[in-house]
């Protein structure tokens, strides 16, 4: 339960590192996390967590441009992160469904959305959806964060992959974790 925010604890000290300790650093997770071929949960919300908080400080570089204003516009990708989420921690399609419905739900659109299947909301769908959201507008990204607490939330216990998940997705859209966690 404490790997992530330990993490986040760690984040100012690891700000304090050179740029070729920096690079060392990040290359050094990124083997670790292969080693075994696979990436799992938290491997990927280190690597997001650690990337989007530490890449500013050293590689200068800037907030993605606003590229999206309406919410429509990046609705396949706030479904990839429901239909994830919902399938995280939940066995029981009851569950799942309870779970996605209820992010859904949150989400305030107009239309109806479809889970999507378990295999087209992998690590590498839910990375480029998160990669594709951060250029969106500031209001579509807290409404999609607040969408994603309520999928969590939705059976009154929250997982470690939950919280992980949750955690990645607000470090991928820069907007602060709700205080759920």
């Amino acid at each position: 339960r404490t790997r992530i925010p330990l993490v986040e604890m760690a984040l100012p000290a690891l700000r304090q590192l050179s740029p070729a300790q920096y690079v060392t650093f990040i290359k050094t997770i990124k083997t670790l996390s292969e080693a075994d071929r696979q990436i799992d949960l938290f491997e990927f919300s280190l690597e997001k967590i650690l990337r989007r908080y530490l890449e500013p400080t050293f590689t200068g570089g800037v907030r993605e441009a606003v590229r999206f204003t309406s919410i429509e516009a990046v609705l396949n990708e706030c479904n990839v992160l429901l239909s994830a989420l919902a399938y995280l921690s939940h066995s029981e399609t009851t569950e799942v469904r309870k779970a996605y419905q209820a992010g859904a739900t949150a989400l305030a659109i107009d239309r109806a959305l479809s889970q999507l299947p378990l295999q087209q909301c992998g690590l590498g769908q839910v990375d480029a959806a998160m990669d594709r959201l951060a250029c969106a507008h500031e209001r579509i990204k807290e409404r999609v964060v607040h969408a994603c607490s309520e999928a969590v939330t939705a059976d009154g216990e929250i997982q470690i992959g939950e919280a992980e998940m949750l955690r990645a997705i607000c470090a991928a859209l820069d907007i602060p974790c709700p205080p759920l966690l």
